[in-house]
């Protein structure tokens, strides 16, 4: 149920989103948006045709594992300890191989969210399964959560997880950006470095297409 969910987050001492298509599709991105940061949850994204998470968010973290394998023992989080993971309008994790070893941390409790009930439980547990549109469920799931602390606990407890999700992003871009500019100054001009350039020069507001994906 929603309240059971929301006690596990409360409750959780790191708990995570992993964001999928269900999050477009039914317009939640505010709703996301907003129960990440209320409860300072690291959010790690899947592979999608439109945007789920604001991708230059201090909570966001990127994809984990290829894109197509998603691997959540891979990100740092993981690493750290996950005892709450929330799939919301995610697929499950698995992917084109068969994993050595677990792809998601064994001890964690794992909440569902979304319509297709075809993608939860494919190949990892459920503990709580939320089925209903993404945005409803969403605002459902934040405003029971807000309910059963006060508003100074449940400030507290936001401001103490995002804290330790924003040095874990901010580590991931200061690597990203070095990694990024060993490749600048070649010739012909390596696609890391044009990009940057396109960055800095394009309008706020283009649209750019990737023709190969």
């Amino acid at each position: 149920s929603v309240q059971e969910a929301a006690r596990f987050l409360v409750q959780a001492k790191r708990p995570v989103l992993v964001v999928g298509d269900e999050i477009w599709k039914s317009g939640a991105q505010s709703e996301i948006v907003t129960l990440s940061e209320r409860l300072g949850m690291a959010v790690y994204d899947t592979r999608s045709s439109f945007a789920n998470f604001p991708t230059q968010h201090p909570h966001y973290l990127g994809m984990p594992g290829d894109g197509f394998n998603l691997n959540i023992m891979k990100t740092e989080s993981a690493r750290l300890g996950i005892d709450v993971l929330v799939m919301a309008g995610a697929r499950d994790l698995g992917g084109e191989e068969v994993p050595e070893s677990p792809e998601l941390p064994p001890q964690a409790r794992v909440i569902r969210m979304g319509l297709d009930t075809g993608a939860m439980s494919r190949n990892y547990q459920t503990d709580v399964a939320l089925v209903g549109s993404m945005k409803e469920t969403l605002g459902d799931l934040i405003s029971s959560a807000e309910s059963l602390l006060t508003k100074e606990k449940f400030s507290a407890i936001g401001a103490s997880r995002s804290q330790e999700v924003r040095s874990i992003s901010t580590a991931q871009r200061k690597e990203a950006i070095a990694m990024m500019r060993a490749n600048f100054g070649h010739n012909p001009i390596h696609p890391d470095e044009l990009g940057a350039v396109l960055a800095r020069t394009i309008d706020q507001d283009a649209i750019v297409v990737d023709e190969n994906f």
